[in-house]
This record gives C-alpha cells, sequence and structure tokens, in this order.
C-alpha cells in the first residue's frame, strides 16, 4: 500500500533497477519497492523524508517502469 497522497505525475524509471530492487520485486508481486536515500537496516523506522519514491511492481514480481515520486523526499542525507 502507498504511504503518501498520490501526486498528478507518474514518473518513467531514470535508472536502471539495481539487482536488489530486482530481489525486492520478485517477492512483493503487485506492490512496490521503495528507492531509500541513507543507510537503514530491515527493521528500522525510516522517515518519510528519506523516501524518494516507489517503483510499482506487477502481479509476477516484475518492475513495471512507473516511478511514484514522494513529494515528502528532502534529499540525501
Amino acid at each position: 500500500m502507498w504511504p503518501f497522497k498520490k501526486v498528478a505525475a507518474v514518473s518513467p524509471i531514470a535508472v536502471a533497477p539495481t539487482p536488489e530492487m530486482v530481489a525486492e520485486a520478485k517477492a512483493n508481486p503487485g506492490g512496490w519497492v521503495y528507492q531509500i536515500a541513507g543507510s537503514f537496516g530491515p527493521t528500522d523506522h525510516i522517515p518519510p523524508e528519506f523516501i524518494k519514491g516507489a517503483f510499482k511492481v506487477d502481479e509476477r514480481g516484475n518492475i513495471t517502469g512507473e516511478f511514484q515520486a514522494n513529494p515528502k523526499y528532502r534529499g540525501e542525507p
């Protein structure tokens, strides 16, 4: 589930997904893969301003090419 309100535009992926993003997408079909700024552990709370946005994942676990930017993102830590 997307935790931020939707913005008007959906951006294409600017860079190729990393191997980690592809693995995360395969583990979460039909969901979102988040792009995070900074270093956080798997159980750490991530403040919204450190989430760049999310890549949409289809039902087969593939990144679709759509990126939803986070309007609360404030840049690299």
